[in-house]
């Protein structure tokens, strides 16, 4: 993608099921310091063609690619994304989330090749705000579990794609812990950036279904032997639980 400055290139990308919610996101987009250079979104419901009323916010100046194409899921759904996009930098943007009016303008500032960029995530309720997630400063094992870097908020050059490889479709919930663990074997840094500039909606979050992702996040783990204690894997666990039922019954209010 050729840019009229010498600013790497910066693709957006959506995997979604449906085009409910793309109003906020594509408002949140559209607010940008630093306009990105394209937005894909792809639409695991096939049937469906692309509303004027999120698109017409968006600037001309981003090239817009909707296309409707049936996945697997999440991961198949990011990976079919991951092949479109043409930008030197990739973000991520999950359908009924936003960014802060400066995300990709920090995020991508001065972004070194190897680098995966994450921040803080501000949790909303019907598209308000109501808690703040502070991210880690950094990723060190022994790992039990998705460290709390907020993989909605991944921002990195597409060639760090390239080397670690896409998502995998033999997980539901954990593949952003299974494709961390890859990185971080692989040599790539991550970078906190501390300011809270991703909104997340709280009806995303994944704790619909806690055996399974324990299952998986358990054979992650054993996988890239991130851990050397079942002991400890099991009190993290218990842990977890509780914290899980606490945000949901702050989601639901």
């Amino acid at each position: 993608m050729q840019r009229n400055d010498s600013s790497p290139s910066i693709s957006v990308l959506t995997s979604t099921l449906g085009q409910e919610g793309l109003g906020y996101t594509a408002e949140s987009l559209a607010g940008q310091t630093k306009l990105p250079d394209e937005w894909i979104v792809k639409d695991a419901i096939t049937t469906s063609e692309a509303k004027t009323d999120w698109r017409q916010v968006i600037p001309e100046s981003i090239d817009i690619k909707y296309i409707p194409k049936r996945d697997a899921g999440l991961s198949d759904g990011l990976n079919q994304g991951l092949d479109m996009t043409s930008g030197d930098i990739v973000a991520l943007l999950h359908n009924a989330d936003g960014y802060a009016p400066e995300f990709l303008a920090r995020m991508s500032s001065d972004l070194p090749e190897r680098t995966v960029r994450y921040c803080d995530v501000i949790w909303t309720k019907n598209e308000k705000p109501f808690m703040t997630r502070q991210s880690k400063d950094s990723i060190s094992m022994p790992i039990y579990d998705m460290p709390r870097v907020n993989h909605p908020t991944f921002v990195c050059h597409r060639t760090v794609y390239e080397e670690v490889g896409y998502f995998s479709t033999d997980y539901k919930i954990a593949m952003d812990l299974d494709w961390l663990l890859r990185a971080l074997a692989l040599g790539i840094r991550f970078e906190r950036v501390p300011f809270p500039l991703y909104m997340m909606d709280s009806m995303g979050l994944s704790h619909s279904n806690f055996s399974t992702m324990k299952a998986e996040v358990s054979a992650i783990c054993s996988e890239h032997g991130s851990f050397d204690s079942k002991i400890l894997f099991e009190l993290h666990w218990l842990q977890r639980r509780s914290k899980l039922l606490l945000k949901s019954l702050l989601a639901r209010g």
